[in-house]
């Protein structure tokens, strides 16, 4: 807007989605910036910090991430795109559907055979 352009990545499209229509609208005509707590507020941002704390935050979730099944965390995202709009009965059966998929995976085994055994698992992502 400020440029003579439109918004891009789904300015128009995704951000009503997340945060309503009016809040979308007065963000891509203005092109004004808010705040990371406004962000927040409005769900567009998960968890917010104090800038000195910015990079052992995005670390720590990074290593938490790190130890997570890689097979596993596909099929969230997946499941999280791709049933978004669906009724709430599709969804679950997808769900299901790809918690088989985890369970015949390798990571599946190894999760529940660490679990049993009582050690941190070591994931391959298959």
């Amino acid at each position: 807007i400020k440029l003579g352009l439109i918004p891009g990545g789904g300015g128009t499209q995704r951000l009503p989605r997340l945060v309503g229509h009016g809040r979308a609208l007065l963000l891509n005509l203005t092109g004004d910036p808010i705040s990371g707590a406004q962000a927040y507020e409005w769900g567009l941002v998960e968890k917010i910090v104090p800038r000195e704390e910015l990079e052992e935050a995005a670390l720590a979730l990074a290593r938490t991430l790190s130890e997570r099944s890689p097979h596993a965390m596909g099929v969230v995202k997946e499941l999280a795109t791709t049933t978004r709009d669906l009724p709430i009965e599709e969804g679950m059966r997808r769900e299901a559907q790809g918690f088989m998929r985890c369970l015949g995976s390798e990571d599946g085994a190894e999760g529940v055979t660490a679990f049993l055994e009582k050690r941190a698992p070591s994931f391959t992502g298959k």
